[in-house]
């Protein structure tokens, strides 16, 4: 089983160690968020505080779940597709 976590855009498989070195090292940690201060009166625009804040990793962290079975067919289809590209060209 793995665990997809987005980092940065990215959908990162993780195993359970790894899951837990993510979680404890973010524990602790700080992030910038922008809190909205309404519209300003003398712009079209409107305005955000930017604020760096503890991170809350029961808040902050979410994870979805691929099963062995589903992660070792998607493998096996990547490996199938790589050799099948590196076999095309001359």
């Amino acid at each position: 089983m793995k665990f997809i976590v987005q980092i940065g855009g990215l959908s990162a498989l993780l195993s359970e160690a790894q899951v837990d070195v993510l979680a404890a090292m973010l524990d602790g940690s700080e992030v910038i968020t922008n809190k909205y201060m309404g519209s300003n009166l003398g712009s079209n625009g409107t305005s955000y505080l930017e604020l760096i804040e503890p991170v809350i990793v029961r808040k902050s962290f979410d994870i979805r779940v691929m099963p062995t079975q589903e992660y070792d067919g998607m493998k096996l289809i990547t490996k199938l597709h790589l050799e099948s590209s590196s076999t095309k060209k001359p």
